[in-house]
């Protein structure tokens, strides 16, 4: 330490952290950091100001101090405007005690001893008794607190037992540490001599005075009991598990639990102390209920009391507080108990093929206007009459299945019109799904009745409505199979689909429901901008929490207008992932999966296109192994087919095995071969291309 240390410290004892601006608090800060005074005297002092006080703030903001020129005579600077004068800087000026520091003392032993860990171990009994008291005291108390020891006692001759003379004499915590750190320290000479046989007291919260109006803190209430021995008290203590800050053997028959009720005020206290105690009776604990009020005084730590000592038997022990421990008293009751895997049963069919399980939750995902409410419908359906209808790779064959569908985004006329549609492409007479929804195993609700499942207000989570708890009911009343909520982004009004938390909530909500009422729950949802044409599961569009809660995914992608249509099962957790689905729209707007002889005539079709395009442009000389590749001047092709690079690949090679093309070897200008793709009748001819890939 520098020699004005001293003064400096002084100085801060005159500033009150409560007046100053926070640009003013800094600037403390900085002075007392080129001080090369530890942070620890910033973050006291500081706590003065518990309204703007914030844990572990002080120690962040010191690391960033650097050199900004501002030094210790700062705070003398504002210590002055405070109305201190460097002649008294050995007076105490306000209420706020700073420790008295000496230059040379290295501070970090003296801040350590407030450091509270969550548990510490039982106290050794060889601990001496310095050390005992040491560690009560920053177990028991903050810094800058009065802590009131009574030494005096009185022999009660009808009692036939000592007892304390008040008032005793206030100290503050620090004093008592920095006497009990000085070398050959002893209790005594710290607290003044006492009566050996009475042994000594301290009030359990931080006091002024006698009287419970003169306590500061309402932080301990005093748990004893005289009526039992000391190990049964001491059981039955650590059983009842309340969050302690000592436990102290008082030299006689009794265990004293200092309980940390953390009270804001006397009523408070009382109801805690009350709670407390027939909490503690509740279990066998004889209290003696004289010790209630807060000003109570309980047995010291350390010192002797006849040839007994009034013994530390531990600090911080129990719950972590008195919130922590009312929730584990309080709270519901949520027993642990094993899964019996073995003989559970057999693996549950999924509600459809390369579908969820029954009661699992998935997303049905793909880019505005693609489809994907014709695939919900088609999938509705084919559960509803127990029938493939247009879409193989997921349909239901089997006894029909109860099936409600709520959409947010086309009235009741549109609907029907769609289901229509479907039912004509895949040749089912529509009076079949009509007589579904008469006899109640189709149900269907149009966006012009529909109301929101989650609301989110600003700074909070989503939250379920009345809405969707109805139509759990309903769900659970009418023991439906599948429910299809169409689209999520309707249903659930948040304030940013990308915050991950709120989708969380959501989905796990949706998800947690679907099992209890045993309904697969599909959600429609939009592609982000990222997952264009992608089939990866996490192409959903906002937070990736969605996807992740879903056990299942159907994906429809499509790289552009022209591009091919793809249906992928991206996520099944239970069954086989199915990618590059072939699908096309038809023009009315229903979606079917291309049979094996639709592929085999696209593909023909392509070939012919691909062959047509080569006679048309003799002048693009197009190398075979480039069009996999999207290389060269294959691109053009590519783009004109309006297929996948491999698509016109494999076209351009069928063309070639039918002899309607032919891969020639040419030269170009600088003297390299290339194979290009020319029409059977061409000659050979040069060119110039760089670009091209050699065919091998």
């Amino acid at each position: 330490m520098k020699t004005n240390d001293t003064t400096i410290l002084h100085a801060l004892q005159s500033v009150n952290p409560s007046d100053l601006a926070r640009d003013d608090w800094l600037r403390i800060g900085m002075g007392l950091k080129a001080a090369e005074l530890p942070c620890e005297v910033w973050d006291q002092w500081s706590q003065q100001d518990p309204d703007r006080y914030h844990p572990g703030e002080c120690d962040r903001l010191w690391r960033g101090f650097n050199g900004t020129g501002i030094t210790g005579a700062t705070v003398v600077h504002y210590a002055k405007q405070a109305g201190w004068e460097a002649s008294t800087a050995g007076a105490t000026h306000t209420r706020w005690t700073m420790p008295p520091y000496a230059p040379g003392v290295d501070l970090k032993p003296f801040l350590s001893q407030f450091e509270k860990p969550a548990q510490e171990p039982p106290i050794a009994e060889a601990t001496g008794d310095t050390e005992q008291l040491r560690r009560y005291l920053a177990a028991m108390f903050e810094p800058l607190e009065s802590v009131i020891i009574v030494t005096r006692a009185t022999w009660d001759k009808e009692k036939e037992k000592w007892k304390p003379q008040p008032p005793g004499r206030t100290h503050t915590v620090t004093d008592l540490l920095q006497g009990l750190m000085r070398p050959g320290a002893t209790i005594e000479s710290v607290i003044g001599k006492h009566v050996r046989d009475a042994g000594a007291w301290v009030r359990v919260n931080p006091c002024t005075g006698e009287g419970d109006r003169d306590v500061t803190r309402f932080r301990h209430a005093l748990l004893e009991s005289d009526e039992q021995d000391t190990e049964e008290q001491l059981k039955l203590i650590r059983k009842l598990n309340a969050p302690y800050s000592a436990l102290v053997e008082s030299g006689g028959k009794s265990i004293h639990g200092l309980v940390r009720v953390d009270a804001a005020d006397k009523a408070e206290y009382d109801e805690r102390v009350e709670y407390l105690y027939q909490a503690a009776e509740a279990i066998g604990l004889k209290v003696d209920r004289q010790n209630r009020n807060p000003s109570r005084m309980s047995r010291l730590a350390g010192v002797l009391r006849g040839d007994k000592q009034q013994r530390l038997v531990c600090t911080m022990a129990g719950d972590e507080d008195w919130e922590a421990w009312m929730e584990q008293r309080e709270g519901p009751k949520v027993t642990f108990t094993p899964t019996k895997i073995h003989g559970s049963g057999p693996m549950p069919p999924p509600l459809f093929i390369n579908g969820p399980l029954p009661g699992g939750f998935g997303l049905i995902v793909g880019e505005d206007t693609i489809g994907k409410g014709w695939v919900s419908l088609d999938l509705m359906l084919s559960c509803a009459l127990g029938k493939k209808i247009n879409i193989s790779t997921i349909h239901h064959s089997g006894p029909p299945l109860r099936v409600a569908y709520c959409c947010y985004e086309d009235p009741g006329p549109a609907l029907e019109w769609r289901l229509d549609q479907i039912c004509k492409l895949a040749g089912i007479d529509p009076r079949e799904w009509w007589e579904a929804e008469e006899d109640g195993r189709l149900v269907i609700k149009a966006d012009d009745e529909l109301m929101p499942m989650f609301e989110q207000l600003p700074g909070r989570l989503p939250e379920p409505t009345a809405y969707l708890e109805a139509l759990w009911q309903f769900v659970g009343k009418s023991h439906t199979d599948l429910l299809i909520i169409d689209p999520l982004a309707a249903c659930a009004v948040l304030q940013n689909e990308n915050d991950n938390a709120a989708m969380n909530q959501v989905a796990v909500q949706l998800r947690a429901r679907a099992k209890q009422e045993c309904c697969t729950t599909l959600l429609t949802h939009h592609t982000n901008k990222i997952g264009h044409g992608s089939q990866h599961h996490h192409a959903a569009r906002g937070g990736a929490a969605l996807p992740a809660a879903a056990r299942w995914q159907l994906q429809l992608a499509q790289e552009s207008e022209k591009a091919p249509l793809f249906m992928a099962v991206s996520k099944n957790s239970y069954g086989r992932r199915h990618f590059d689905i072939p699908m096309i729209r038809e023009d009315a707007g229903p979606v079917r999966e291309l049979t094996q002889a639709d592929l085999a005539a696209r593909a023909s079709a392509l070939m012919y296109r691909v062959k047509n395009w080569i006679e048309e442009h003799p002048e693009v000389h197009v190398n075979l192994n480039a069009i996999a590749n999207r290389a060269g001047t294959a691109r053009e092709l590519i783009t004109e087919m309006g297929a996948s690079p491999a698509a016109v690949h494999d076209a351009a090679t069928m063309a070639v095995e039918n002899g309607y093309l032919k891969v020639q070897e040419t030269i170009t200008e600088k003297g390299r071969k290339v194979y290009i793709l020319t029409t059977v009748n061409s000659g050979n001819n040069t060119y110039d291309d760089d670009e091209e890939i050699p065919f091998r």
